[in-house]
């Protein structure tokens, strides 16, 4: 899945394919870095550069790396209804401090 953004806010896209477990190529811009942080697995090139997408394709499917099929138990936990309501009751709490 390939995802040359250049001001996406927070991909639902991206985040869908992350949770299908492909290989996902995206810019390393706006919110999308931030998905490593919550565990998924993918590459990022600089923003613009198109001959890094191209070369990190090409690494894939040389390679014949295996796809991170671990991203979808990361998405399962990490977009789960639990988890969308701890977060949501957490900014109503620190709201009302």
């Amino acid at each position: 899945f390939l995802y040359p953004s250049h001001s996406e806010g927070f991909g639902n896209s991206f985040a869908e394919a992350l949770s299908t477990g492909m290989h996902c190529i995206c810019y390393n811009n706006t919110s999308l870095p931030e998905y490593r942080a919550l565990g998924f697995d993918y590459k990022m090139v600089e923003t613009g550069n198109v001959d890094g997408v191209v070369g990190r394709v090409l690494e894939i499917w040389e390679n014949v790396i295996r796809p991170p099929l671990e991203n979808r138990e990361v998405a399962k936990r990490v977009f789960s209804e639990k988890e969308e309501l701890t977060r949501i009751h957490r900014a109503l709490y620190q709201q009302n401090l």
